[in-house]
């Protein structure tokens, strides 16, 4: 009977791959001198690699854990942290809503002069009476954003300005409005310092865009000379890779993809915030079509980050409440930067999700 063996490698994995580096250099110390490496690989080398990549790794992670504590405070600031609502008192979006609505008075019959002040202003008509609505941001970013603006005019204004201090305190407002503006800018700092080092360890890892196995001096490129150097050595026994940290597959017929039926995951995303969807053993490739639904009331954000439950910085997509659309992994941002699937609810309620892997 035909023997098959598959060596399975941590391709796209910084992780998996840094946990393979310690393996092989524990296991080829303790070998010493009888090490079946002597001589194919310069060891001193690859362990300085991995030293360098688990150092930029690391860096980025904190980085990127950092920008997302930085982003949670900010959007407590601004009143937009799970279980916040227009109601939760001295935050940026409760100020507004007091502005937006002493505006709404002061401005009754022309209210879309309230878009002076920033505000998105949409007026309709249905037969003889006139609908107005002011639109809510609901991210930091464009809070923050209408904040400013509401600041800029009423600074414009001067003693003219109708957000008299008896009506509301701008003074706290813009104290407020200046904190959250620190820390949002914090966290496009620790994101972009969170980029810059888990780009560079990718190019130590010998993952990065334009980079394969046969890129000389990655640690993949080191890690398939130790695999084949490996196999030659232990060949008939090539379990015994295993012992070097590389996961083996071994059968009696040809392994390779197994098609699946379509996995279908649901759960809940808490109001404002964000989730992680596992897709482990799902078989999802970076062509595999993903249906993603929207059974709940709030807005949906579907996209791959680089930490778990991390706020997109690149491609997603919104799905309204009620809608369904299919994207491919790729679609969504997923790269070897971006390995985590993350759902955020965009509303003030629970989100609901439903994810079919595999239509």
């Amino acid at each position: 009977m035909a023997k098959f063996v598959r060596v399975d490698m941590p391709v796209n994995s910084p992780k998996e791959t840094l946990s393979l580096c310690v393996e092989i250099i524990e296991r080829d110390t303790l070998l010493g001198a009888a090490s079946p490496l002597a001589g194919f690989v310069d060891m001193a080398v690859f362990a300085t690699k991995h030293t360098n990549a688990n150092t930029k790794q690391k860096a980025g992670n904190k980085s990127a854990d950092d920008a997302q504590t930085t982003y949670n405070m900010c959007s407590s600031k601004c009143g937009l942290a799970a279980g916040q609502t227009k109601d939760t008192e001295n935050k940026v979006y409760w100020f507004v809503v007091q502005i937006r609505d002493i505006l709404l008075l002061k401005y009754k019959g022309v209210e879309e002069t309230l878009s002076q002040y920033g505000f998105n202003v949409v007026i309709s008509q249905t037969g003889a009476r006139k609908n107005v609505r002011v639109d809510m941001p609901t991210k930091p970013e464009t809070m923050l954003e209408l904040a400013d603006a509401i600041i800029e005019k009423h600074t414009e204004l001067g003693v003219a300005s109708p957000l008299t201090a008896a009506l509301v305190d701008m003074t706290a407002f813009e104290t407020l409005v200046t904190e959250a503006n620190t820390l949002l800018d914090d966290w496009k700092s620790f994101t972009e310092d969170a980029q810059t080092f888990h780009n560079q360890a990718q190019v130590i890892l010998g993952y990065a865009d334009g980079q394969t196995s046969e890129t000389e001096g990655t640690i993949y490129y080191y890690l398939c000379i130790i695999r084949d150097r490996l196999l030659q050595k232990y060949q008939g026994t090539e379990e015994a890779l295993a012992q070097w940290g590389f996961k083996v597959v071994i059968s009696s017929k040809q392994t390779g993809p197994k098609k699946t039926e379509p996995i279908v995951i649901e759960g809940e995303v808490n109001a404002g915030a964000t989730a992680n969807i596992d897709l482990n053993n799902t078989g999802v490739q970076g062509d595999t079509k993903i249906k993603l639904e929207n059974p709940g009331s709030t807005v949906l954000q579907y996209y791959f980050t680089n930490v778990i439950n991390g706020i997109p910085v690149g491609a997603f997509v919104e799905v309204q409440p009620g809608e369904t659309k299919t994207k491919t992994p790729i679609e969504l941002g997923a790269s070897q930067f971006n390995l985590f699937f993350t759902v955020r609810s965009l509303g003030v309620v629970k989100g609901l999700f439903k994810v079919t892997v595999g239509v």
